[in-house]
């Protein structure tokens, strides 16, 4: 991996703990679908909140309509 990139995950994870930030995608769940490398899929977009208690939901959309990514619904 890239130096350059350890470093910006290193300071999203930092600004993550200072301000409480928790994901509420379940791990590991994707929202990306390569069209040029079929079967491969990541994680781009993240759902992040610092009061867990008010999220009923959260979860992504089934159908893409066409796009690379899924909606998130919260």
């Amino acid at each position: 991996m890239n130096p350059y990139h350890i470093d910006e995950v290193t300071h999203f994870l930092a600004f993550m703990r200072d301000h409480s930030l928790q994901s509420h995608l379940p791990r590991g769940e994707p929202t990306f679908w390569s069209r040029a490398a079929r079967g491969t899929n990541s994680t781009l977009d993240i759902t992040m909140t610092n009061t867990p208690e008010p999220l009923i939901r959260c979860h992504v959309y089934a159908d893409n309509y066409g796009s690379d990514h899924r909606g998130t619904y919260s």
